[in-house]
């Protein structure tokens, strides 16, 4: 994570060797004051009983098709595009951006709105996540999805405070989740975990195999200024 030394004692650096637990080293940062501990990623997804697998968008570049204005429904806060930043740059993104917005993307506040709704049949085709795709699937629902590459996805991390009340409890948690049996038991019930080699997220590693990704994290974050340009995606898909 940059700039954890901004502000001296936000953070605890802590030595989890030294307390006896293991972590794999991907999910350290450089300064051993952040823990990844989840990756997301957005795919398309499609009603099988509205789109039929020969016909549904193949690529990120499908969904500017004609074809598909005002069938295909992503979130109000647009967060997907920010993963292309990485590998396509802001100015490659904001194009994608603008080309999308010219089909009237229908919009809804929440992924998890977006998902239910492509499943009902309400709209054929979405910008959904990746895991929640996976759980309706297990379900039985009419649900597919393509992982277009690049795969956009980013991480989320957990930190200790530097005057937390608890520290050890929080170290224990830590330590926890990132353990084999943690990461184990998130795949489990949230479908989402990092992708660690001891980890059993099978359906998760076979489908990531030899696929280009675009990750953003903390620092890519910073260097693109994406807040900025979060609401800059958000008044052109409005328009």
């Amino acid at each position: 994570l940059p700039n954890l030394e901004a502000v001296p004692g936000l953070l605890t650096k802590w030595d989890h060797i030294a307390d006896g637990f293991k972590i794999a080293k991907e999910s350290l940062d450089k300064n051993r004051k952040a823990y990844a501990n989840e990756s997301r990623l957005y795919v398309i997804g499609y009603n099988t009983n509205l789109v039929k697998t020969q016909e549904a968008p193949k690529a990120w570049k499908d969904l500017l098709d004609p074809k598909w204005k005002g069938k295909v429904i992503t979130k109000l806060k647009p967060n997907v595009f920010l993963y292309f930043l990485p590998l396509w740059g802001p100015e490659k993104t904001m194009q994608f951006v603008r080309d999308f917005a010219k089909n009237k993307p229908p919009l809804e506040k929440s992924g998890s709105t977006v998902l239910q709704m492509v499943v009902a049949g309400e709209h054929p085709v979405g910008i959904v996540y990746y895991h929640q795709a996976l759980e309706m699937k297990k379900q039985g629902a009419p649900m597919e999805y393509i992982l277009a590459e690049p795969v956009p996805m980013s991480l989320s991390s957990l930190v200790i405070a530097g005057q937390a009340p608890h520290p050890n409890a929080a170290k224990l948690w830590v330590g926890w989740e990132l353990s084999k049996v943690g990461q184990e038991s998130i795949w489990r019930h949230y479908w989402s975990s990092l992708p660690f080699p001891e980890v059993g997220a099978g359906p998760f590693l076979a489908d990531m195999k030899g696929r280009q990704i675009s990750l953003l994290g903390p620092e890519e974050e910073v260097k693109f200024n994406t807040d900025d340009l979060l609401e800059r995606y958000y008044k052109i898909l409005k328009q």
